[in-house]
This record gives C-alpha cells, sequence and structure tokens, in this order.
C-alpha cells in the first residue's frame, strides 16, 4: 500500500575474486531461483548477482563473467523467467552489462571503486553513502535510488 519496490540482490561471500567461478555461477543460480520461487517472487522481475569487492578487468572478463554466463544458462531453462541484474562497481556493470550477461545494473555505494562516477548516470539503481540504522538502531540499512522506471523491481501484494 505503500508503493514500496523490492528489488532482489542474490549474495553469499561474493566479496573476493576467489567466490566466482562457472561452478559457483551454476549453484547461485539455482539457489536464487529455489529462493524466488519460495517467497512467491513475481515472473519477469530482476533477481541482481553481487560482486561485492573492486575487481580489475581481468577479473570481471574472467572468472566474474564465467560466473553470469552460468547464472544466464541455469535461468534459461528455468521454468519461471526472471531477468539477471549485476551489483558492483562501475567496472564490473559496464563489463557484464555489455557482454549481455545482465539486464539490470546496480552499482555500488563505493564511490573509490572502478569506474563509479563515469558509470553512475548508466545505472538503473545506485546506492547511497552512508548506510543508516533504522528500528532504533537495530538494523543497518542502505538506500538506494532507482535512476530508470523499470529495474526489475515488483512489489507484494497486502
Amino acid at each position: 500500500k505503500a508503493g514500496l519496490q523490492i528489488a532482489a540482490v542474490y549474495q553469499d561471500n561474493n566479496n573476493a575474486v576467489q567466490y566466482f567461478s562457472t561452478q559457483l555461477g551454476n549453484q547461485c543460480g539455482t539457489r536464487a531461483l529455489q529462493i524466488a520461487a519460495g517467497t512467491g517472487q513475481p515472473a519477469g522481475s530482476a533477481i541482481y548477482f553481487a560482486t561485492d569487492f573492486n575487481p580489475t578487468g581481468e577479473q570481471v572478463t574472467g572468472p566474474i563473467a564465467d560466473y553470469f554466463r552460468a547464472i544466464a544458462q541455469v535461468f534459461a531453462v528455468a521454468p519461471t523467467r526472471y531477468a539477471v541484474g549485476v551489483y558492483g562497481t562501475g567496472l564490473t556493470c559496464r563489463i557484464i552489462r555489455d557482454s549481455s550477461l545482465a539486464t539490470f545494473t546496480w552499482l555500488s555505494q563505493s564511490t573509490g571503486f572502478t569506474e563509479s562516477a563515469e558509470f553512475r548516470p548508466q545505472a538503473h539503481l545506485v546506492q547511497v553513502f552512508p548506510s543508516r540504522t533504522i528500528c532504533s538502531g537495530q538494523v543497518s540499512i542502505d538506500d538506494d535510488i532507482a535512476q530508470a522506471d523499470n529495474f526489475g523491481a515488483f512489489t507484494v501484494a497486502p
């Protein structure tokens, strides 16, 4: 009723290059689909996959791209269709998007990460700094700005 839109992000550790490979992409893609189905996430919405560190270009075009290729393969044969999104640096978002491995991009709040400033106008979502707490300081959240009408979000019916 409040008009909130939900963007789903899948993240295990994903904060170092060793967490990216074809095998891990298969596992994470499969698990993300199971979670989406189990929570009632509607078909056609996006599942963003996090790359929560500042990788080099070689890391993005190597193991990170392999990870996203595997996710794309898992999603291609899934009974329910979801779009793939990427969360990370400007460099990561640009390369993965331009390789057609993700439809949507979510730029990390880490403004010192590679190509963050350059990519910001192109991102579907931008995470803003600083984080803040809610619920009497018990929950830490990051605010995000949607820069496109369609960023793969969904709403939950009351």
